[in-house]
C-alpha cells in the first residue's frame, strides 16, 4: 500500500515482478512513462498501459479497447473477492498472496456452485 500523496509510478518502481517475465502488464493511464517502460522492457517485462489518442505509442482503437476490457475484468474479479470475503487479500510473502487469491477464488466458486438454483 502506498501513501495517497505518492504517484502510482513510484509504487510500480518498488513492485516485485516475480513470475511476470515474458508476460504483459497492462496498466491504466497513470502508468504512461516511456523511459520506465523501456527500463522494464530491458528486463523482459512488457508494461503496456492504456493510452490516449495522439500519444506516441498509441496502438490503435481496438488494441486500446481490449486493454481497457482486460483491466475491467481483473478489477471486477478483485472487487468480487473483496465483497465476498470482506477484506483485501493481504499476505506478507508472494507465495502467501498467490495462495490466498487462489483459495478465495476457489471458495467463491464453490459457494456459487452450491447456491445456484437449477
Amino acid at each position: 500500500m502506498l501513501e495517497g500523496r505518492l504517484h502510482d509510478l513510484e509504487g510500480l518502481a518498488v513492485m516485485s515482478f516475480w513470475g511476470v517475465r515474458g508476460h504483459e502488464v497492462i496498466g491504466d493511464r497513470a502508468y504512461v512513462d516511456y523511459s520506465f517502460e523501456d527500463e522494464l522492457a530491458n528486463e523482459g517485462i512488457c508494461l503496456n498501459p492504456v493510452r490516449r489518442v495522439g500519444e506516441n505509442r498509441y496502438e490503435g482503437e481496438w488494441i486500446e479497447y481490449f486493454k481497457r476490457h482486460a483491466r475491467r475484468l481483473i478489477e471486477s474479479i478483485f472487487s468480487v473477492i473483496y465483497r465476498f470475503l470482506g477484506l483485501r487479500p493481504y499476505a506478507p510473502t508472494k507465495d502467501g498472496i498467490v495462495l490466498k487469491v487462489l483459495l478465495s477464488v476457489l471458495a467463491f466458486n464453490l459457494y456459487r456452485g452450491f447456491t445456484l438454483r437449477l
